[in-house]
């Protein structure tokens, strides 16, 4: 069974508790989910600029809400990223078709962006991460 980019939004227990219900002996549970936001250079959001408006559960704990569930005899998270070329518009795009910085005025997001990219001196990359958490049904 596979899960992306939504274990933030489940509550846990219950949650595990139906996955371990469906999976067989020896099925595996695999739950991906992408860094966000992305590492541009010297152009990091942390978050500054979305509204926290959502409920949801913390990313970082999905791993330990599976151990903790003691539904899995083998869980694990593995981590793994690339690194592509960007800019400051390449940026602003990507960030601007995710919903919680589209709900804020782009003017000074996108002022912040450019001017830190037109300061830099660093290579325009832009880095994306990926988790996977992996379970193992004994």
């Amino acid at each position: 069974m596979i899960a992306v980019q939504a274990m933030h939004w489940m509550e846990p227990v219950s949650t595990l508790a139906e996955i371990a219900r469906i999976l067989r002996p020896g099925g595996v549970f695999a739950s991906f989910e992408a860094d966000w936001p992305p590492v541009a250079g010297l152009v990091r959001t942390n978050g500054r600029h979305t509204q926290d408006s959502l409920n949801a559960w913390p990313r970082a704990e999905h791993l330990a809400n599976m151990v903790a569930s003691n539904y899995f005899a083998w869980c694990r998270e593995v981590f793994f990223h690339q690194t592509e070329a960007g800019g400051a518009d390449r940026f602003i795009a990507l960030l601007q078709s995710q919903g919680g910085y589209q709900s804020i005025g782009s003017d000074i997001f996108e002022r912040e962006v450019r001017a830190a990219y037109a300061d830099s001196t660093v290579d325009h990359r832009i880095t994306f991460s990926w988790r996977a958490r992996l379970g193992v049904k004994p």
